[in-house]
């Protein structure tokens, strides 16, 4: 018999307990020996293996993984049946472990699962990964507050034996991702419909338990805009698609079935625009698009054309399967919602319309993990508000650390999902800045103020520039905005001026080509300049593209008002909103910007004092009312500078005021956990 893949062997590693490896603590020094710090790791899927990676190869640190299945892959590990990726080779891969496919394609769910396994191989990680561990309960030892006296300490059960025993570490990291619980919403006479309802993730490895039925598919996700294409290719069977929202449509290829991936088009120059040109490009787009030879082309223009939130207002839809599916086999799809099952088969829907299915298959996704179940059972109060406040991500630090929660080394990785690009490389971005920062090679971490204030800047940029149901999707980022800004962090952003002088093809590709995380191995901890060039390198131009030509004409237009803002007065917070996107240096510069907006303003007063001066001097008894209107006109964009200005401050300050008071309440749980800590301590001490 043939030995099976490597993602589906059977891992020798399965719950090595204490019996197999010692329980270990944090750094300590004896005599002459200092030992690694212990990284406890919880998940298993692409963003535990790059974070385990990461601190794998940081000197001082030894991870160690937890994964409660018997192989690795995450989500992917069980997905259904042609599952197909929505971001190519070229934007999934991990940084320093460049795909082998060339040209870039999609891959398949067992060839995502052959990569990641290739990643452990290639980086000797399976001696960290503890496969078949369940993790019970986290807990914390030491005083609250203290980063450096603390342990955290994992009960684990072995799912084959059942043996539970404790791992302690001086770090923690949850990698168990958001797609690991999935959202079944309720509905009225559920329980009583004669037909089947069932969840994506229920499909398993085969479409045909579908075969010759009625289904209605609900939602058009990533995986609702793909799988109605492949039930309704099945024998007999009848498929409708019903929807609520939809996200920006873009196919996976260009052309369509037979081109690159389309995500090739993903560069700092179509990503760069200022985001208040949304509408300009969304509407050129979609113009174009509805003008194409290809009919389904011209029906995502008209989709396109209809969505509020334009291209950067809302997440991809990434396939474009179920418009395939009504072109090609007549699928109706509708704007609608269900109201209510029953009697029998039937399904009522909010417009009013009705239909009999014989199975409901819930495109809707997965629901949002809370993280405080891992503290049932524990009196540490503070642990399970940090860890409740955790579970919405919007309120860490970058997507990874809680300010409560850095002073006792907690942190979460691989929770931001772009719009556009795929989680995997962020994630691994995000624990190559946590293990640099931890171990003093970049900038330490800001302090609580200043995590509060960028939490509350981010937050405020997200409510603005996202819309709809792209709202309700707390783990979403703009990729651009976000890699740029974690890697300037890292101190890893692209070396320009460099660049600039010395490599002039790179900089063209860096700027034109994939936005690929490669270009943060260029510099920085961690960097691999060589392996980086050659990746960046290799992906094929398709600067040809409609979508790059109409991008870099609207770059142009964008770059050309930035300029002719620096001859007006602006508050800061406008000219920033005029500045291209992905350069967090630039547009951190809020001292030039105020200082502009200060000088503008300094000279319109100069200029309505010279003019009220030659007035006064011209009209010994006083202004006449064209003067008094000339200095009004001048004075006008002062006062309204300096308002702006202020209004900006001030709604700065309240975002933190009421971020505050979530922090504020965290002390307050750690100051009682503590005094519980202590008098356990000495009631144990009487005892003995």
């Amino acid at each position: 018999m043939a030995a099976p893949p490597p993602n589906l062997r059977r891992h020798p590693n399965l719950c090595r307990h204490p019996n197999l490896h010692s329980t270990r603590r944090s750094t300590t020094t004896t005599d002459s020996v200092t030992l690694p710090r212990v990284v406890l790791i919880i998940g298993g899927g692409a963003s535990g293996l790059g974070a385990c990676k990461e601190f794998a190869e940081c000197p001082g640190f030894t991870p160690i993984l937890f994964e409660a299945s018997s192989k690795l892959g995450g989500v992917f590990r069980d997905a259904y049946d042609k599952l197909q990726l929505t971001s190519s080779t070229a934007l999934t891969a991990y940084s320093d472990f460049p795909a082998k496919d060339s040209p870039p394609k999609m891959w398949t769910g067992p060839e995502y699962l052959e990569y990641l396994q290739d990643y452990v191989d290639a980086h000797r990680l399976s001696s960290f990964i503890r496969y078949g561990t369940k993790v019970e309960m986290i807990r914390r030892e030491g005083a609250a507050g203290d980063a450096e006296g603390t342990q955290w300490c994992l009960t684990l059960r072995c799912i084959e034996s059942g043996t539970v025993w404790e791992e302690r570490g001086a770090v923690l990291i949850v990698c168990t991702g958001s797609n690991s619980t999935p959202s079944r919403p309720p509905f009225p006479g559920e329980d009583a419909f004669g037909g089947s309802v069932m969840h994506t993730s229920d499909l398993g490895d085969s479409f045909q338990s579908l075969a010759g039925k009625r289904v209605l598919s609900v939602g058009l996700g990533e995986s609702g805009s793909d799988i109605p294409l492949h039930i309704a290719r099945l024998p007999g069977t009848q498929v409708t698609i019903v929807y609520r929202g939809l996200g920006w449509c873009v196919p996976r290829t260009e052309p369509i079935g037979t081109g690159l991936p389309a995500d090739l088009s993903t560069n700092r120059v179509l990503w760069g625009i200022p985001r208040i040109f949304s509408s300009a490009l969304s509407a050129l787009s979609a113009f174009f698009d509805q003008r194409d030879a290809h009919p389904v082309i011209r029906r995502k223009g008209q989709l396109n054309a209809e969505h509020p939130g334009g291209v950067y207002g809302t997440y991809g839809t990434k396939s474009l399967g179920f418009l395939l599916a009504a072109e090609e086999l007549g699928v109706p799809i509708r704007k609608t919602e269900i109201r209510e099952f029953g009697p029998g088969k039937r399904v009522l829907f909010q417009d009013g319309t009705s239909g009999e299915y014989d199975a409901v298959l819930l495109n809707t996704g997965y629901t949002k993990t809370c993280f405080d179940l891992y503290a049932d059972g524990s009196d540490d109060v503070g642990l399970k508000k940090i860890l409740a406040d955790s579970s919405s991500v919007r309120n860490l630090y970058k997507r990874c650390v809680h300010p409560a929660g850095v002073a006792h080394n907690l942190f979460f990785v691989g929770f931001a999902r772009p719009a556009f690009g795929a989680i995997p490389p962020i994630a691994e971005l995000q624990a190559r800045w946590l293990a640099a920062t931890l171990s003093g090679k970049c900038a330490p971490f800001p302090s609580e103020a200043q995590m509060l204030q960028a939490i509350a800047d981010d937050t405020a940029q997200q409510q603005a520039q996202f819309h709809g149901a792209a709202l309700r999707v707390s783990t979403l980022v703009d990729y651009t905005i976000y890699v740029n800004d974690l890697a300037d962090q890292l101190g890893a952003s692209p070396p320009w001026v460099k660049l600039l002088l010395t490599d002039w093809l790179l900089l063209q590709r860096v700027l034109l080509g994939p936005h690929v995380v490669a270009q943060f191995r260029l510099a920085g901890p961690g960097a691999k300049p060589e392996l980086a060039r050659t990746t960046i390198l290799s992906f094929p131009s398709v600067n040809r593209r409609r979508i790059v030509r109409i991008s870099v004409g609207l770059y142009a237009v964008a770059l050309f008002l930035a300029g002719l803002s620096l001859l007006v007065p602006l508050p800061s917070d406008a000219r920033a909103r005029l500045l291209p996107v992905g350069f967090p240096r630039l547009r951190s510069w809020l001292p030039l910007r105020r200082t502009l907006a200060c000088a503008h303003v300094l000279g319109w007063a100069a200029g309505a004092a010279v003019l009220l001066a030659s007035r006064l001097r011209s009209l010994k008894a006083g202004l006449t009312l064209p003067g008094l209107a000339a200095c009004f006109l001048v004075a006008l964009p002062v006062a309204a500078t300096l308002g702006l200005e202020a209004r900006s401050y001030v709604a700065s300050r309240r975002r933190v005021a009421a971020l505050r008071e979530t922090i504020v309440s965290r002390r307050v749980a750690d100051a009682e956990w503590s005094i519980t800590c202590g008098k356990r301590q000495v009631k144990e001490a009487k005892q003995k």
